[in-house]
């Protein structure tokens, strides 16, 4: 029998333990990855993936004990060596090797160049090798700065009294009702994946006066931009015994000045390699939703098409408004019609139409929603049977305020978006681990590359475009086409997009952009066309919009 002590001191050192004063000079043991390797000659650099960073290791023909072409990129292996101060090696740090163990050894070359400072190839790609793009230091510093947000919001809630809790995904009824609802069959009776956890929230203040949560929610939203997804973890709290719902924004503004500082002393490294501006926290402004449409609409020559919702474009004025007028990234908008807040979302006593409720914009999106609740038991269900509600699967919910509940609040921010606004990205996509959409349940299947398998001398086949799909490109170019002019086309659709992974796929590093533009006269005419309506003017001409773009009738079955 043995007994188990607890973690054990490891004789490998991590990035940390080699910075220390005292290291240099000594001989030290490293694992990790083999990130890529530089071939001098007689002189190469092995550069090793840690958690920390990335370490390099200096070979030696001859010294290091060890034949390179021994070593593969993305092999595990652990060396030894010296430990040298080196200006010009990342840290400052460098590893002479004396001696190396290999641990593991890949199967297949790379199909990413994950070495490269930027990955320049698409998202799905990115996307479709998911745990070896995030192996690159830009793509995987993006979630060290999620886990900042996530470990901020923990930390500073825990400083306010607050208790964690963890909530059921599975219920009979969402909080936020609708029909973007997932909805499942649990042992023969109807149940819904949680939009979110709303009612469970709402309970434990009665429990515990104050609560937070992260965990995901589930929307079936019918949306396929780079701002919707269908699954999405949440930072949630509630907060009971408050004087309104002015508490709860104060609440989040400590929240983000809390996590701007820990992010600053204790995530340098990543916001130096993502080049992150962290924004400006200490003050963050306040204004009415009817107020800040007039104003935007105003400002910047914009119709309010909605009276009772922002749309897309309007957050992003509303943002840069508050950017020009009070130099402020963050922007609270509160007092949102009742009629696009949820059932138990408390009414302005002052103006019923609206209510106490709020959210927060940053860099031109929403990425949280909050307010004051009803905590009213006989309240809760004149504003039920006011929008034809019924009580059927909430008995448990409405129980907990027949019994009394305390004036209370809370609020949603949206991770993944607080994290694309903070570290630049335009899709959600980019800040989500294995992001579910409309069309991706998991990474999609991975094959061999186009480039792998031409210098096989494999015909190169990958893409493959469905008869259907040559069925309804003949409609829209109001074609008939016969059986042979079908597989014709059929087989130039799939070189082309064949064509296009293969240029995706190319190592471009080290090759300079060019770009040669020859300024075309018409000589027949000497008149000059006119420049087009701008962006705005032609999304204000437009019959419909849906999101930011335009929809159109559909003219063809």
């Amino acid at each position: 029998m043995e007994l188990v002590k607890g973690v054990k001191k490891s004789e490998t050192l991590e990035l940390a333990e080699l910075l220390e004063e005292g290291v240099k000079g000594q001989t030290v043991k490293v694992n990790g990855a083999v990130h890529t390797i530089r071939d001098m000659g007689t002189v190469a650099f092995v550069i090793l993936r840690k958690r920390g960073g990335l370490v390099q290791c200096v070979y030696e023909k001859g010294v290091s004990g060890f034949d390179l072409k021994d070593v593969k990129e993305g092999a595990t292996i652990e060396v030894t060596g010296i430990a040298a101060e080196s200006e010009k090696a990342p840290h400052g740090i460098e590893i002479r090797l004396r001696g190396i163990r290999i641990l593991s050894e890949p199967a297949a070359p790379m199909p990413l160049p994950i070495a490269k400072w930027k990955l320049n190839t698409s998202l799905e790609a990115k996307l479709n090798y998911r745990p070896v793009s995030l192996r690159n230091l830009r793509e995987r510093a993006g979630f060290r700065i999620q886990e900042g947000l996530v470990r901020g919001f923990r930390d500073f809630l825990y400083s306010e009294g607050f208790t964690e809790i963890h909530t059921p995904k599975i219920g009979a009824k969402s909080a936020e009702g609708g029909a973007n609802l997932f909805r499942l069959d649990y042992f023969h009776r109807p149940a819904v994946l949680q939009q979110s956890p709303q009612f469970y929230k709402q309970m434990m203040v009665g429990v515990f006066d104050r609560v937070f949560e992260t965990a995901p929610v589930f929307r079936a939203e019918n949306h396929n931009t780079k701002r919707h997804l269908n699954e999405f973890p949440s930072l949630d709290f509630e907060m009971g015994y408050f004087d309104g719902f002015e508490d709860v924004m104060a609440m989040e503004t400590g929240y983000l000045q809390y996590t701007m500082k820990l992010l600053e002393e204790e995530y340098a490294d990543e916001i130096r390699i993502l080049g992150i501006e962290l924004p400006e926290t200490e003050d963050i402004p306040a204004v009415r939703f009817d107020e800040i449409k007039k104003l935007v609409s105003e400002e910047y020559g914009r119709k309010i098409r909605s009276p009772y919702d922002l749309e897309p474009e309007e957050e992003v004025l509303i943002s840069r408004y508050a950017k020009e007028k009070w130099d402020a990234d963050f922007v609270f908008v509160t007092h949102y019609p009742s009629r696009k807040r949820p059932f138990y979302a408390m009414d302005d006593p002052q103006d019923p139409a609206y209510t106490l409720s709020f959210d927060l914009l940053f860099r031109g999106m929403e990425i949280t929603t909050g307010g004051q609740r009803i905590h009213d038991y006989h309240m809760l269900l004149e504003k039920m049977a006011q929008r034809g509600m019924t009580e059927e699967g909430m008995e448990q919910y409405l129980n907990t305020f027949k019994y009394g509940m305390p004036p209370h609040g809370g609020l949603g921010i949206g991770l993944e978006r607080l994290t694309m606004k903070l570290t630049g990205d335009d899709n959600e996509r980019e800040t989500t681990l294995f992001p579910r959409d409309m069309s991706r349940l998991e990474p999609k299947k991975i094959t061999e590359s186009a480039i792998e398998r031409s210098v096989k001398g494999e015909t190169v086949m990958a893409n493959k475009i469905s008869d259907e799909t040559i069925e309804y490109v003949g409609i829209l170019a109001k074609l008939e086409l016969s059986d042979t002019e079908k597989e014709a086309a059929k087989a130039d659709m799939e070189k082309m997009l064949d064509y296009i992974d293969t240029l995706n796929e190319l190592d471009t590093s080290g090759i300079e952009p060019m770009s040669h533009v020859f300024p075309v006269n018409n000589v027949f005419r000497e008149d000059v066309v006119a420049n087009g309506d701008g962006r705005d003017q032609t999304l204000a001409n437009a019959p419909q919009r849906k999101e930011d773009s335009f929809e159109v009738p559909r003219t063809i079955g």
